[in-house]
């Protein structure tokens, strides 16, 4: 004979409170009031969780997982995809993901967050397309300015700045020949 255990919990919004009997409660709620919230009880773990936080598949495979991890179910008894976290990744959005990486990069690093996704993908966009860019980070304006590049431009300068040493390498290779 299973034991029945009362499990309580409370509407956010309302505050009604719902009873019920059972080994173990995994059910969605959806109060009067128009609140809905997802609730899991089972052997002193209690789970309240907004449905439309339910409803991002990262998140209740985080919240499955770790329900799992504490062996209250087993993994056999877990939703199709709550372990493949790999999953989870190939269904999202790419730009969303890169602007959570860039974010927490740097933030972590540098304290503050410089690059977004969208100078990212708008830096592959002229690369792409053969355009050669300079970035720069204006600190007084605190955003990222992104210039064309005239490659020939580029070149000129190179030269101009380093003919001297062009130079001097030709004459000292002449002087090497002279003495040999």
């Amino acid at each position: 004979m299973e034991m029945q255990t009362e499990h309580r919990c409370t509407c956010q919004n309302c505050l009604k409170s719902y009873v019920f009997s059972a080994e173990q409660v995994d059910t969605t709620i959806h109060c009067p009031c128009g609140y809905s919230f997802y609730f899991y009880s089972n052997q002193g773990m209690t789970v309240s969780i907004p449905q439309e936080e339910m409803q991002i598949l990262l998140v209740s495979s985080a919240l499955w997982n770790m329900i799992a991890s504490t062996g209250r179910i087993p993994n056999s008894d877990l939703p199709d995809g709550a372990v493949d976290y790999y999953a989870v990744l190939r269904e999202a959005n790419p730009e969303w993901l890169t602007e959570i990486s860039l974010t927490r990069l740097q933030e972590e690093t540098y304290g503050k967050k410089i690059l977004s996704a969208w100078h990212v993908e708008a830096l592959c966009e002229s690369l792409n397309s053969g355009t050669d860019v300079v970035i720069r980070y204006k600190k007084d304006k605190d955003r990222i300015v992104m210039n064309p590049l005239n490659s020939q431009d580029l070149m000129a300068k190179w030269q101009k700045k380093h003919d001297d040493d062009t130079r001097s390498e030709d004459h000292h290779e002449d002087q090497d020949e002279r003495t040999a």
